[in-house]
C-alpha cells in the first residue's frame, strides 16, 4: 500500500511540475503584436466592435488640428500574432 500511495505521490508532484513549467513558459513567452491605424472615417463605435470581435485592442486616441485645418483623429490598435 505504501509504494503504490508513494507512486502516486510521484506522479501528482511530476505531473503538477510539468503543467507548471508549460504555463510558465507560455506567460514568460515575449508576445509579437501586430498593429493597425484607424483614421476619421473608420472610428465608428460599430467598426470598433468590429474590431475588438477580431481581437484588437484599441491602445490610444490622438486628437489633432486646429479651427482653420479642422479637427482629425486617429486610433491606435494592436493585437497578437
Amino acid at each position: 500500500m505504501q509504494k503504490i500511495l508513494g507512486l502516486l505521490v510521484i506522479v501528482v508532484v511530476l505531473s503538477c511540475a510539468f503543467g507548471w513549467s508549460g504555463y510558465a513558459q507560455k506567460r514568460l513567452a515575449k508576445p509579437t503584436w501586430e498593429y493597425k491605424t484607424l483614421r476619421d472615417q473608420n472610428l465608428s463605435d460599430l467598426k470598433l466592435n468590429e474590431l475588438g470581435a477580431e481581437g484588437w485592442e484599441l491602445v490610444s486616441v490622438t486628437s489633432y488640428g486646429d479651427l482653420t485645418t479642422g479637427h482629425s483623429e486617429s486610433a491606435f490598435l494592436k493585437r497578437a500574432r
